[in-house]
């Protein structure tokens, strides 16, 4: 970022030293298009809805790591038309379309919620769920948006000239696309009481179960029996329709789209080379910030309720913002 920001200085020291070129003709062209590809880092960070809401009446004793971000590199590429409207074409405007990509990793280190549940049979009882291994997913996110910058150009010699474009970026489409793999405990916990008309199943909410509890969990089997045989008793409770595991692996991919329509900013400061009379070889750098929501109705996801199922941590995201930043290299064509 310090790269950045020192490239942007010393572009701003090179204005003061312009000399403005014109074509053998006296004109001074206007009209442009330019193409430039881009490469450099990605920094993400995201706001979350804490999942354990999303289960009906957790129990108090919930443990959900919130994610860490590992980026990789950013690339993508811009293509803008625009003019230049002053005197000396020194100011002028221009849109086009931006698209840029990054990939990435994020990590779960771990997660325990306890929740009422209704098993097979239609009884009430508490889920215990627990994360056997942190829970990571790859990434690749992917936006597509629309600039809108005020322009400044000008020489330094009759080669060497500057170019700063800053403005709005109008967000169209932006999505990630997500490889996760994982692994859970799932345990459950019964209380039976008498109703006075027979026995049935009731919530027990307590963060100590009752010891009249039936307890269907690992810390249970092994302080009752401990021989060794955890994987043969969740294996045969799994196999009457009870919603248990010892350590189940899940992999799951998908997408996470966001809602459009946001507003971000993007400053573009480059140096120009110029080729020939209409052509000009652009090398800078480029910062971008954008802020992307998404709608309540897609934050409302479980982790894992059912053995095996899973939901990206990501589909309880409120906001997420990224800044991009980097080199860029492209051309200019005037006319």
């Amino acid at each position: 970022m310090k790269k950045v920001f020192s490239l942007i200085i010393a572009l701003s020291a090179g204005i003061s030293a312009y000399a403005q070129y014109e074509d053998a003709d006296g004109r001074i062209p206007r009209l442009f298009g330019s193409l430039n590809f881009n490469a450099g880092q990605n920094a993400e960070r995201a706001s979350f809805i804490n999942p354990a809401s999303n289960y009906t009446n957790a129990v108090r004793n919930y443990h959900i790591s919130r994610p860490d971000f590992d980026n990789d590199m950013a690339y993508g590429f811009d293509f803008q038309l625009g003019y230049f409207f002053d005197r000396h074409a020194h100011f002028g405007i221009a849109t086009g379309i931006m698209y840029s990509t990054h990939k990435g990793t994020m990590t779960v280190d771990y997660a325990h919620v306890e929740y009422q549940s209704t098993d097979f049979n239609g009884d009430v009882f508490r889920q215990v769920i627990t994360s056997t291994q942190p829970m990571k997913e790859s990434l690749k996110s992917t936006n597509l948006s629309i600039p809108l910058v005020v322009k400044y150009r000008g020489q330094i010699s009759k080669v060497v000239g500057v170019m700063i474009d800053a403005g709005a970026l109008y967000n169209v489409k932006m999505e990630t696309d997500y490889d996760a793999i994982a692994a859970f405990r799932y345990e459950a916990i019964y209380q039976y009481v008498n109703t006075g008309n027979g026995v049935t199943t009731a919530y027990d909410a307590n963060v100590v179960p009752n010891p009249n509890d039936w307890l269907m969990t690992l810390e249970q089997y092994q302080k009752n029996k401990g021989d060794g045989n955890e994987a043969g008793y969740f294996e045969s409770l799994s196999g009457q329709g009870y919603n248990v595991a010892l350590n189940k692996p899940v992999q799951k991919s998908g997408t996470k789209k966001y809602q459009t329509g946001s507003l971000g900013f993007i400053l573009q400061p480059s140096f120009t080379f110029r080729l020939n009379q209409n052509l000009y070889l652009n090398l800078g750098a480029y910062y971008t910030y954008q802020e992307f929501g998404t709608a309540k109705a897609d934050n409302a996801s479980r982790i894992t309720d059912k053995v095996g199922t899973y939901n990206s941590y990501l589909n309880n995201t409120l906001k997420n913002w990224q800044n991009s930043y980097g080199l860029k290299l492209g051309v200019n064509v005037f006319l």
